[in-house]
């Protein structure tokens, strides 16, 4: 037996929003697509930003801590 999802909140939405993308959703799917191009070359120019970071020594998680030496 299995479990069916409540009929109202979050499993409609992704159903109804998986249904219009498989029947052709036109502009909702355009929408999907663009958002996942975006966040793909967002990922990309990313990587290579840390990767140049990483080469010139210049990338935060390189630099050396901050300690002020009122601490000690």
């Amino acid at each position: 037996m299995t479990a069916t999802p409540p009929a109202d909140g979050p499993h409609r939405f992704i159903s109804s929003t998986l249904a219009l993308l498989r029947a052709g959703g036109g502009a909702l799917r355009d929408l999907w697509l663009m958002l996942g191009v975006t966040l793909a070359l967002f990922l990309v120019l990313e990587g290579l930003y840390r990767a140049q970071a990483a080469i010139r020594g210049t990338g935060r998680a390189l630099a050396q801590p901050v300690v002020d030496s009122t601490l000690h």
